[in-house]
């Protein structure tokens, strides 16, 4: 099934340089690490750029930025997908110098999922940037696995693609 899914994500997917790709639909976790050419600075000021997440990424409608400092920054990130409207409150950890960003749910405000937390890591490489992102979601309620794994797989691929622009 990981194999069928695997080939499956790889023909759908447009970014250069896949280097790893995995789903761990137990634990609800995901990896996806690739290669693009683009500079690491411009690829990090995309990332950074959060108002634009919307245009950016297909399941999100509207993002609020209700807390910003130099290194933090708290948004409220509407999705829609799948049928359903969510909001969840995520707090942006920025560390510029090593070019890594994590984020968590804001704890002090109602969110829709239990979990929601991942990072992006940043690496120069000769070619431009090799781009490592994970992310963790869990529901506060029971949803049917299908719905789980397709909100991590899918989300995991339109969170990343629109980086190779």
């Amino acid at each position: 099934m990981k194999f069928l899914l695997l080939i499956t994500l790889l023909i759908n997917v447009s970014y250069a340089k896949i280097i790893e790709l995995s789903l761990d639909d137990k634990n609800k976790t995901g990896l996806i690490v690739f290669d693009i050419n683009r500079d690491i600075d411009l690829v990090m000021k995309d990332i950074l750029n959060l108002e634009a997440y919307p245009q950016n990424i297909e399941d999100v409608k509207k993002l609020t930025i209700y807390e910003s400092s130099r290194n933090k920054i708290k948004a409220q990130i509407h999705i829609s997908t799948f049928f359903i409207d969510f909001d969840n409150n995520v707090i942006h950890d920025i560390d510029k110098k090593n070019y890594t960003i994590t984020w968590h749910l804001d704890g002090s405000k109602k969110n829709y999922f239990l979990v929601m937390q991942g990072s992006w890591k940043l690496k120069k490489i000769k070619e431009g940037t090799r781009v490592y992102y994970k992310n963790h979601l869990e529901f506060k309620t029971w949803v049917p696995g299908f719905f789980e794994s397709y909100l991590l797989k899918k989300g995991i691929l339109k969170s990343t693609q629109w980086l190779d622009k």
